[in-house]
């Protein structure tokens, strides 16, 4: 076949550099070639492709010398003629059989053989130019298969009716070798090949299941359908060797420029890195679709013989009051080298909350908003998770006789192999003031069991925070119920010393710091599968400190974690607009604090005192 491709290529440069009309070097070779051209109309497609006898069974040496090799003196005659049509200007476009062959890969075959002289024969083919790219997958669970198929879905993929795929095995004594098998190609690839090349009509790429991939067309992909770039993704590559021929079948592929061998653990679907990289391998873009279907089937996975183990990805909240270090973490968490994404307090699409990423719930209760919250929020976690999916560096490194149980690895044609772990979870951080008042219960009660979920308690100084919040204005100067809720809210945890119209900024704002202790004290109790750190903001106010933080959540810090450890960031004090609405002091603030939990204790409202930030962080010099 390839030396026919060759022939008919020599005919048409030859016609062209010598003035002879198109027409006069197309022959019965021509309506042999025309089905391999996507160009061809859907009738030609229909036709079947008569295949030369199998080499294996051509007794002569001689003839099988001949046979399995392809004419190279032929292939450099063509390269020297492309050559001299540049010099004469002589144009060589739009010759069918020409434009199916990838010659700048056949030059580079060529040149690497050394001298013409002395070699007669080029070994196994002649390269093609890809124009489709076929995916197919093989040695998979069917929940795994179908997760694979969802998530192409999404994206340019066109996937393939019942009929093309193949769900069951091939047997456990199948033999590649035997006669009858090799005898059944014409009647194998004559209901394969004219169907998913009629799908290439109309789209660019095509993926399908095959878990008979090695007794029905394995064959035909390594020979009929060289003009395709094919994909054979084995979702068990953890297992390459027990795969019943796997292993034998990926030492085919050397020399052969138009197939790719991926090698994926079926774990690779279970965490959004590795659907990461296997987008990047096939060449779909990884959206917040994508990351939404991949949480949805790893919560189904748990039903599963082989659920998912590995975490989607790892996700960092922040409980806090405000005031407390929020924007600083989240400027040191973007430092980090982990793939990640760092928010402070991000704007909801269709301004649905604050720019700030504030929703006011004094008078609105979690239970009855709560679809619509979760409506709003989890989108945006996973639009976010998609940007920095997409924008992941695969870390690609030579692999040839690694083991690795969370690694995907990828035999190129050149024989060459390389491996990507996809163990290092994406990470989405944000370090929001407002998660304690509008979407903890959304993040924990629906995300808590397919990713691993950190949410850090940071508690500071009590007068201190007062005197912060006071000096911002809010209860006095500014509407706090944008964003804080007291104890007077409907959703509020402690009792209130009495109602808000009756109280005083600091009374207000007191009422707040010490109604977020308890809703955080409630949301421990109530999930217990969350990790929470708890931490003081002082104390990640030094170098030393944040630098723990980090280690604790296994992120790793860069030259630029460094430099800005430990350097605070007021976003306040940037804006001399916000900087001081109201003047108070210290000692003022701490008699405040003193005042409002006696008058608790008398009027019988638990307070706990327990509380590690009733009393100053050593060390820590406060203003």
């Amino acid at each position: 076949m390839d030396n026919v491709l060759l022939k008919a290529s020599w005919y048409e440069i030859l016609g062209r550099i010598s003035g002879a009309p198109d027409s006069t070097v197309r022959g019965k070779m021509m309506d042999f070639i025309a089905p391999l051209d996507t160009h061809s109309n859907d009738d030609e497609l229909q036709r079947i492709i008569v295949k030369p006898i199998n080499s294996d069974w051509v007794r002569d040496e001689n003839l099988e010398l001949q046979y399995g090799h392809v004419e190279l003196w032929r292939a450099q005659q063509i390269l020297e003629w492309f050559q001299e049509a540049k010099e004469t200007q002589v144009s060589l476009d739009n010759l069918p059989a020409t434009r199916l062959i990838d010659w700048k890969t056949l030059e580079h075959q060529i040149e690497s053989m050394g001298e013409y002289s002395e070699r007669t024969w080029l070994a196994k083919s002649i390269p093609r130019v890809l124009k489709n790219h076929l995916v197919i997958v093989t040695n998979f669970a069917a929940e795994y298969g179908e997760q694979i198929l969802d998530i192409a879905s999404s994206d340019n993929f066109y996937i393939t009716s019942n009929e093309l795929n193949g769900m069951t095995p091939c047997p456990s004594s199948f033999d590649g070798d035997d006669i009858n098998f090799k005898l059944s190609y014409e009647k194998r690839r004559g209901v394969f090949e004219p169907e998913l090349r009629r799908l290439f009509l109309k789209h660019d790429a095509v993926m399908l299941l095959r878990n008979d991939f090695l007794c029905s067309i394995a064959d035909i992909a390594l020979t009929d359908l060289r003009d395709v770039a094919i994909t054979l993704f084995d979702l068990e590559g953890s297992k390459i060797g027990e795969t019943g021929g796997m292993e034998e079948y990926s030492m085919d592929l050397k020399g052969l420029n138009h197939l790719s061998l991926v090698e994926a653990p079926q774990e690779s679907l279970c965490s959004l890195t590795g659907v990461a990289i296997i987008s990047n391998i096939l060449g779909f873009e990884f959206s917040s679709t994508i990351v939404e279907k991949s949480h949805v089937f790893h919560r189904q996975s748990q039903k599963l013989a082989e659920p998912c183990r590995l975490a989607n990805a790892k996700l960092v909240f922040s409980s806090n009051v405000g005031r407390s270090g929020s924007k600083y973490l989240a400027g040191v968490f973007e430092t980090v080298s982990n793939p990640v994404v760092s928010l402070h307090e991000p704007a909801c699409p269709h301004k649905e909350c604050s720019r700030g990423g504030a929703v006011g719930m004094q008078m609105r209760t979690l239970a009855e908003s709560y679809d619509w919250r979760r409506n709003i929020k989890l989108p945006m976690i996973f639009a976010e998770l998609a940007h920095v999916g997409s924008k992941l560096e695969v870390r690609w490194r030579s692999a040839s006789d690694d083991v690795c149980g969370h690694c995907i690895f990828l035999n190129h044609p050149n024989g060459s192999r390389s491996s990507a772990s996809f163990q290092n979870y994406l990470i989405y951080a944000e370090t929001n003031p407002n998660f304690k008042s509008w979407f903890y219960d959304v993040v924990l009660d629906e995300l808590r069991d397919t990713f691993e979920v950190h949410v850090l308690i940071i508690r500071k100084y009590i007068p201190a925070v007062l005197k912060s919040l006071y000096e911002t204005g809010f209860f006095s100067k500014r509407n706090g119920y944008t964003w804080m809720e007291t104890a007077n809210s409907v959703n509020a945890v402690m009792k209130p010393l009495a109602h808000d119209d009756g109280l005083d900024a600091f009374d207000l704002l007191l009422s707040y710091i010490l109604n977020t202790e308890m809703v955080t004290r409630k949301m421990m109790e109530n999930f217990d599968a969350v990790e929470f750190l708890e931490i003081r903001s002082e104390d990640i106010y030094s170098a030393d400190g944040a630098l723990h933080l980090l280690e604790l959540l296994d992120l790793q810090p860069t030259e630029e974690t460094h430099r800005i450890a430990g350097k605070r960031i007021d976003k306040y004090m940037e804006n001399s607009e916000k900087s001081v609405a109201e003047k108070t002091n210290m000692t003022y603030c701490e008699e405040r604090l003193g005042a409002y939990l006696e008058r608790a204790s008398k009027l019988g409202i638990e307070i706990p005192r327990d509380m590690v930030h009733l009393a100053k962080f050593r060390g820590f010099q406060y203003h």
